[in-house]
């Protein structure tokens, strides 16, 4: 697929300023310079309703909210914005195999966080259990799938891995969007 200018710029919704969804776009824009205007909406709630009813051209936002609209037909996914494809639309692409755009990925992660001084037995077991729960075929297939979420597991440090690199990654989408805190 080659990007090819529009006669006017797209407009994107996003659950708002500085949001997954809206570094998600700004990536996109940077590494095909695609001409896009942002509509921030206050939360997510405001984002479906106008995307069908035309208010905004596109989102990116979390495929669980979307895929009720996928399977009744009134949204067409186009491609996953995350690393791999989803075991709940397992046809779609993702945006770095649609664009081509090798690298592209916006893989939105959550982790369980305690404080500083929270003893290594306490997190270690605690790591254990999310483990061997998000691990788990049957809450894998019957929860998490069925609405479009994968879990991995991981290790503490792995997870602070992760969070260093994406910090590093997404400090230069919000420099070159000029994305303020608010």
């Amino acid at each position: 697929m080659r990007w090819m200018a529009l006669a006017k710029p797209l407009t994107y919704g996003t659950a708002g300023v500085g949001s997954p969804h809206h570094f998600a776009v700004e990536l996109l824009r940077s590494a095909t310079g695609i001409d896009v205007v942002h509509v921030p909406y206050k939360g997510s709630a405001g984002i479906i309703p106008a995307l069908l009813s035309g208010e905004i051209d596109f989102t990116i936002a979390a495929v669980n909210s979307l895929l009720p609209h996928f399977k009744s037909g009134k949204l067409r996914p186009i491609a996953m914005a995350g690393s791999s494809r989803t075991a709940a639309l397992p046809e779609v692409p993702t945006i770095a195999e649609a664009g081509p755009l090798p690298g592209y990925a916006m893989d939105v992660w959550l982790g369980v966080m305690a404080p500083a001084a929270t003893p290594r037995t306490i997190v270690e077991r605690l790591n254990g259990e999310i483990n061997k729960i998000v691990r788990d075929p049957q809450v894998v297939k019957e929860r998490l799938n069925t609405v479009g979420l994968e879990a991995l597991g991981s290790t503490p440090e792995r997870m602070l891995e992760v969070m260093k690199s994406e910090l590093v990654k997404y400090t230069k989408v919000a420099r070159d969007a000029s994305i303020k805190p608010e």
